[in-house]
């Protein structure tokens, strides 16, 4: 039996640790257990939701997204093991404590098999070393989210939250690169807003940028699954077209017109857009490839 004293005991010497951006999602039957663990995590995290059977635990997931499951393995409705077989299809980035208090082998290779970052055998006697993983997890949470924030800022554009033109700099040489070895064509689309700068001189700053972030949202809408698109500058987008030729990409430039004459971007009904495309060859490099869409862009 859990002897909950030492989570008492354990709650009250520590400082509260800094882990606001993760959410956990406790699935056991044990509500005192789920309470006592709620009890112990509740000032570190931003929230601890709590489940006594799979279907219910599901449920919660779906409309939280936490970060972190602590889950039994032996709950009704829908076991520890069939539940984290549906997690981890949902999202690979969920990290999974599965609590059991067997050490069945067909259980742990299926644990393996799904990749279930932790699994506590005979979890009903041993609280410190629960406590101890739940701490691990939390700072390798921590530690991967610091690293996507990370990332976001180097390779995202802020406020469209689309790629930037670094990200699609280095995109379009592994393209080049995979070209070169295999001969797997592709095609670069250069979409630009013209007169934002007009946009922004006569309805100001925040309709331009209602606008960017607008038009973002309409080519991934509006794009193949397997397209990349990213922030080039100021007005102008850049959608990759992997083993797309010219002629093809011209189909995906038409389709984009014609629903861009259907919208409207912050309530302005004209918003004039041109389209340029280039066919990179394997002597290309960014440099190249920039002065051609420049061009392109200069001469429409």
């Amino acid at each position: 039996m859990i002897d909950f004293k030492s989570i008492f005991k354990a709650n009250t010497k520590r400082e509260k640790r800094s882990f606001d951006d993760i959410k956990i999602l406790i699935i056991h039957i044990d509500k005192n257990f789920i309470e006592n663990i709620k009890l112990f995590l509740e000032k570190d995290v931003q929230e601890v939701y709590y489940a006594t059977d799979g279907i219910q635990g599901l449920e919660l997931y779906n409309k939280h997204k936490p970060n972190l499951i602590i889950c039994q393995a032996d709950i009704p409705s829908l076991n520890g093991i069939e539940l984290s077989k549906i997690l981890k299809k949902i999202s690979t980035d969920i990290s999974i404590i599965l609590l059991s208090n067997s050490d069945d082998s067909k259980m742990l290779y299926e644990a393996v098999e799904i990749k279930i970052d932790k699994v506590i055998i005979k979890s009903n006697e041993y609280i410190d070393e629960i406590l101890e993983v739940i701490d691990e997890v939390l700072h390798d949470l921590k530690n991967k989210i610091l690293s996507k924030t990370i990332e976001c800022k180097e390779f995202f554009d802020p406020l469209t939250n689309i790629y930037n033109r670094k990200k699609m700099n280095e995109t379009i040489m592994e393209k080049i690169n995979v070209y070169r070895r295999f001969q797997t064509i592709f095609t670069i689309v250069l979409l630009n807003i013209e007169e934002l700068k007009t946009i922004n001189s006569k309805y100001g700053h925040k309709t331009g940028d209602n606008i960017l972030k607008e038009m973002s949202k309409f080519i991934l809408k509006n794009i193949r699954s397997i397209d990349i698109v990213g922030k080039w500058d100021s007005s102008k987008f850049i959608i990759i077209l992997p083993q797309t030729d010219l002629l093809n990409s011209t189909k995906l430039i038409k389709k984009l017109q014609v629903k861009l004459s259907q919208n409207r971007f912050d309530k302005l009904e004209n918003i004039n857009v041109s389209f340029t495309a280039i066919q990179p060859t394997k002597d290309d490099d960014i440099f190249t490839i920039t002065k051609k869409l420049e061009d392109r862009a200069d001469s429409l």
